[in-house]
């Protein structure tokens, strides 16, 4: 009867640390975030490069809208001085 108690208790401790080591916790970065999945990296992505986009557009219309006014200014001179 101890032979099969001892063998029991162990059997049970076996199955108990094989079990422990199964179990596995996600990865969490130091800030105690998940990491991003592929879907959310490319969103991220995205979204920066939108931002860029849109700001290098609103410098290029910038830029174009001084032109036209510079022009502009330059054709009111010529007319006021031609008067």
């Amino acid at each position: 009867m101890n032979k099969y108690l001892t063998l029991l208790i162990s059997l049970t401790f076996s199955l108990a640390v094989q079990a422990d080591l199964s179990i596995s916790s996600p990865v969490i970065n130091i800030n105690g975030d998940y990491p991003l999945t592929a879907a959310q990296k490319l969103k991220k992505k995205r979204k920066k490069l939108e931002k860029a986009n849109e700001l290098l557009i609103k410098k290029k219309i910038e830029e174009i809208r001084l032109q036209q006014e510079l022009l502009l200014m330059k054709k009111m001179q010529k007319q006021l001085s031609q008067l």
